[in-house]
């Protein structure tokens, strides 16, 4: 949400985004600190 907090919008204004929706692929994860690193 960052610096803009009182006029930010996330999932509770507008739901959530369907799976059918997303067009990018993980090529790195920061979280879980366990799994840390590239994704194949």
């Amino acid at each position: 949400m960052g610096d803009n907090r009182p006029e930010s919008k996330d999932c509770r204004n507008f739901g959530c985004i369907p799976v059918s929706k997303i067009e990018s692929k993980v090529a790195f994860r920061f979280w879980p600190f366990d799994k840390f690193g590239k994704v194949n």
